[in-house]
């Protein structure tokens, strides 16, 4: 986009913030916001092998600080991802709207 290759991108509104830095003479137009997704928001395909969702589930509930600081580790671009571990609720019911998706 930058470059003007592209004529609009879909981005995160931490994302936006970080271009609007790295770029501050380049002029960003929010067109449209989409609804907040939940921080626990994991998705499969339904043709998804259920085994495989099933031990990717288990990892997340086991592991979530271990994966976390995997993520976090050298570099400040993640940072924001911190906030979602521990909200972390395989199956909670805020995530249905996504699950409709």
């Amino acid at each position: 986009m930058i470059n003007g290759d592209l004529d609009a991108v879909g981005m995160s509104f931490d994302h936006l913030n970080s271009a609007r830095k790295a770029f501050p003479n380049v002029p960003f137009l929010v067109v449209a916001r989409g609804r907040d997704l939940p921080d626990d928001a994991l998705m499969a395909s339904p043709l998804a092998d259920q085994a495989t969702i099933e031990k990717i589930r288990k990892a997340f509930t086991d592991h979530g600080q271990d994966l976390l600081g995997s993520v976090l580790d050298g570099t400040d671009d993640n940072q924001n991802t911190r906030r979602a571990f521990p909200q972390f609720h395989p199956g909670q019911r805020l995530s249905d709207y996504v699950r409709a998706m």
